[in-house]
C-alpha cells in the first residue's frame, strides 16, 4: 500500500511538472508566432497570439498546431486612398503546419473578421454629400445625405444596404426620401445616380481576402477568409 501511495505521489508530481513545462512551451511558442506573423503577414506590429489545445508539446512533436488565434488592435486598412482604422480584428487559424525545423508555419484554413466604427465608415466614404452613417436596424444602415439640386438644399437620412462585390464595398439606397418637385429635373433619377457609392478596400494581411460585409449595432463587420496562409512569408 505504501509503495502504491508513493507511486501515485510521483505520478502527480511528474504530471504537474509536465503541465508546467507544457504551459511554458506554449508561452514561448506564442511569442515566436507573434514575431513571425508580423513579418509574414505584413503587419505593423506583433499581434496578440493564443495557441489553443492541450497538451501543446504533443502538437509540437506532431509538427502541427490545431488552433491558433491572432488578435490585432487598431489595424489600418485603405479604402480608395483613405485610411480607416478597424478594431477587434480577430483571426482563427486552423491546422497550422510546422516545417523546416519549425521555421515555416502555414495555416490550412483561416477565418475571422474586423469591426469598422460608423464614424470611420463615414470618413472613408469621402463624399461631401454624406454627412453620417449609422446602424439602421435589420442589417441595414442609415445614410445621412446633404442634397443640393436646382438651388434646393436639404439633409435627409435614408435606409441603405451595404454589400460586397469582390474587394469593393457598395452602398445602395433602398428608399428615397420625400423631396419637393423641381421643374425640369427628374429628381429620382438624379438621386439614384448620386447615391450609388462604391469604395475599393485594400490592405488586408497577406494571404487574406474579404468574404462578406454586414451592418451591426457595433459597426460595419468585415468577414475575411484564406487558405494555405503562410505566417512566415
Amino acid at each position: 500500500m505504501r509503495a502504491l501511495r508513493i507511486g501515485l505521489i510521483l505520478l502527480i508530481v511528474l504530471g504537474g511538472l509536465f503541465v508546467a513545462a507544457d504551459r511554458v512551451a506554449v508561452r514561448l511558442a506564442e511569442g515566436e508566432v507573434a514575431s513571425k506573423a508580423r513579418s509574414g503577414l505584413g503587419l505593423e506590429r506583433e499581434p496578440e497570439v493564443s495557441v489553443n489545445g492541450f497538451p501543446f508539446l504533443t502538437q509540437l512533436a506532431g509538427g502541427s498546431l490545431d488552433h491558433v488565434e491572432l488578435r490585432l488592435e487598431d489595424y489600418r486598412l485603405t479604402v480608395d486612398g483613405e485610411t480607416a482604422t478597424v478594431r477587434e480584428f480577430a483571426l482563427d487559424l486552423r491546422d497550422v503546419d510546422l516545417g523546416d525545423g519549425y521555421s515555416r508555419a502555414v495555416a490550412r484554413e483561416v477565418g475571422g473578421g474586423a469591426v469598422l466604427d460608423y464614424s470611420e465608415a463615414t470618413k472613408i466614404i469621402n463624399d461631401d454629400r454624406v454627412t453620417g452613417i449609422a446602424y439602421g436596424g435589420d442589417g441595414r444602415i442609415d445614410v445621412t445625405l446633404r442634397i443640393s439640386v436646382a438651388g434646393i438644399s436639404l439633409e435627409r437620412s435614408v435606409p441603405a444596404d451595404l454589400t460586397l462585390e469582390g474587394n469593393t464595398l457598395q452602398v445602395r439606397v433602398i428608399e428615397l426620401p420625400e423631396l419637393p418637385s423641381v421643374p425640369g429635373v427628374d429628381i429620382e433619377e438624379y438621386l439614384n445616380r448620386m447615391l450609388d457609392i462604391d469604395r475599393e478596400l485594400t490592405g488586408l494581411p497577406s494571404g487574406l481576402e474579404l468574404k462578406d460585409v454586414s451592418a451591426g449595432e457595433d459597426g460595419v463587420r468585415l468577414g475575411v477568409t484564406g487558405s494555405g496562409v503562410s505566417l512566415t512569408g
